[in-house]
């Protein structure tokens, strides 16, 4: 599960500004490819969790303000948590985890597919600082894999129609 808490981290340390014409990330490890808003720059973490140890690899870009950030992840899950909990509980407890890592209240959820797989959007807001913090993040199962697809915006939204492109580009390789 990921720890978004990593995320606001990275908005407040970015060390770079980048321009903000659409960039293709493309993972042939992580079988997807996608359109972000500006370049990415890659990284891994390894969680503990419930399960064991589980390596999220990210790929994250901002805005030249840094008040937006872009991601890209995906991290694979055991054979075992299938064989306990149904599609719907691994998504259901990744939203959650995904909204009470940041210590944020839910604004809304809705169930999705993409390319025939299973998934919830989310849009979510947490306060910290007196600054709000606006979360849009569509998690997708595919097979053992989660993927996830986040826009964050500090002070303000990040604009539907970057979230719409970001959200519609994400293709599966094969």
């Amino acid at each position: 599960m990921l720890h978004l808490k990593i995320i606001t981290l990275l908005l407040i340390s970015a060390p770079f500004s980048v321009a903000d014409d659409w960039k293709e990330t493309k993972s042939q490890e992580g079988n997807f490819k996608a359109q972000m808003p500006s370049e990415s720059r890659y990284q891994a973490n390894e969680i503990e969790t419930e399960l064991g140890k589980i390596k999220i690899h990210m790929f994250i870009a901002t805005s030249d303000s840094g008040n937006e950030a872009y991601m890209l992840m995906y991290n694979d899950y055991p054979d075992e948590l299938f064989k306990t909990k149904t599609i719907d509980q691994i998504l259901a407890d990744a939203a959650d985890g995904a909204v009470e890592n940041v210590k944020g209240k839910l604004q809304s959820e809705s169930k999705v597919t993409h390319a025939k797989f299973p998934g919830k959007d989310l849009e979510a807001t947490a306060t910290a600082d007196d600054q709000v913090t606006y979360i849009s993040w569509r998690l997708l199962l595919v097979k053992n894999r989660m993927y996830q697809i986040g826009c964050v915006g500090v002070g303000k939204k990040v604009p539907a129609e970057t979230i719409k492109k970001m959200k519609e580009s994400f293709e599966l390789l094969r």
